[in-house]
């Protein structure tokens, strides 16, 4: 978790993850490091990054949250084939040319910049994107030819 950018640490909106059955289908239920479900919509629900990190050993992993912090994100599902990006992919991490990292299933990325979203849809295809009420899983394995700092 060393190449996470030192801004994102400096927030209080990290929380902890673990994989969970809903409808199905596993999916990434968010939690407090102190064991207690958390609210992508509730400051007194998320932790500093130091709490997080150390309770993401006993969890499978950690979130940061955008709610009340001036960024977005921008998730790109299934983009990756090994260490092959896609090519449209591709060309969204060059526009946006900010830090950028491998998503926990190892398959796509995460792109995290500074910025507010317009209003209206956030997902087309495979291309979701958020600035507030939503987290982002985080693994600080930085994506090589991209930015360490959050742009």
């Amino acid at each position: 978790m060393t190449d996470i950018p030192q801004e994102l640490k400096e927030y209080p909106n990290w929380v902890v993850w673990r994989t969970e059955e809903r409808d199905g289908k596993p999916t990434k239920v968010p939690y407090h490091p102190d064991g207690y479900r958390a609210s992508t919509t509730d400051p007194n629900t998320w932790s500093t990054f130091d709490e997080a990190h150390v309770a993401s050993i006993a969890h499978d992993g950690m979130g940061f949250v955008f709610t009340n912090a001036p960024f977005a994100g921008v998730d790109l599902d299934h983009v990756l084939d090994g260490d092959d990006l896609d090519n449209q992919a591709a060309e969204i991490v060059a526009v946006l040319n900010s830090y950028t990292e491998r998503s926990p299933g190892g398959d796509g990325l995460h792109v995290i910049v500074k910025g507010e979203l317009p209003e209206g849809r956030n997902r087309k295809g495979n291309v979701e994107m958020y600035d507030a009420s939503r987290y982002f899983t985080m693994t600080g394995d930085h994506w090589p030819g991209t930015p360490t700092a959050v742009e």
